[in-house]
């Protein structure tokens, strides 16, 4: 009896031919009930194709080394899907300029890598400035925050925002500010490789006093 046979002979042995769930929690293929599901997997030709299937499904789900919770990647195999876009990196320029900040009309070149990610995907930005106090590495207080130019922003050599590198072209950083929504990027994802993370290029243009700017990235670990 060849296999179209068998499978036509278990499934005239069932009287409700109705999707049923098979052994260890799995559905039988091809819509079969339980027990037509228990008698084609009987044959060891099926046996040894379920094992084979097995063991390509296995090599699809790798585990992300850097997070035991696994990234957001499709294809992952999580138990539990995890929640997409909550690993955070932050990064500022505090140390710049001898922790004095950022002067104005001068740029910050604002050097971002993936931490312990092996690849990070960003998908949110938030951008703050605020001013930087006479003792390094601190602000004024009270503080509030202001507005600084985000000139550019490339993962490598590659621009991610589409007009770069003009006074005239910088976007505002309001527009990733704490007083809207986090807003998403569509930025390729970075590394830690030399010259492969994410450069962010800042104009400082507030007057008086220098600033210090802080961005914060939400994204996901590629592992």
């Amino acid at each position: 009896m060849n296999m179209r046979d068998r499978v036509a002979w278990a499934a005239r042995a069932q009287t409700g031919m109705t999707r049923q769930r098979g052994p260890m929690g799995h559905c039988p293929p091809n819509g079969l009930s339980e027990a037509a599901g228990m008698a084609l997997s009987a044959n060891p030709g099926y046996a040894g194709q379920s094992n084979m299937v097995a063991a390509a499904q296995g090599a699809a789900c790798p585990q992300n080394v850097n997070d035991n919770r696994f990234s957001c990647q499709a294809g992952m195999c999580a138990e539990q899907p995890p929640v997409c876009g909550c690993n955070v990196i932050g990064a500022n320029t505090l140390e710049d300029n001898a922790g004095l900040g950022i002067a104005a009309g001068a740029q910050a070149n604002l050097a971002i890598d993936a931490g312990d990610s092996c690849r990070y995907q960003p998908r949110s930005l938030f951008i703050a400035a605020y001013a930087a106090a006479a003792t390094a590495g601190q602000i004024v207080n009270p503080c509030d925050s202001c507005p600084v130019l985000l000139l550019n922003a490339t993962v490598g050599t590659i621009p991610m925002i589409r007009r770069t590198g003009q006074t005239s072209f910088g976007i505002l950083s309001d527009a990733y500010s704490d007083r809207k929504e986090l807003t998403c990027v569509d930025w390729a994802p970075f590394t830690s490789v030399q010259n492969q993370g994410l450069r962010l290029t800042f104009l400082q243009i507030n007057e008086n006093l220098p600033f210090h700017i802080f961005v914060v990235l939400w994204g996901d670990n590629l592992g």
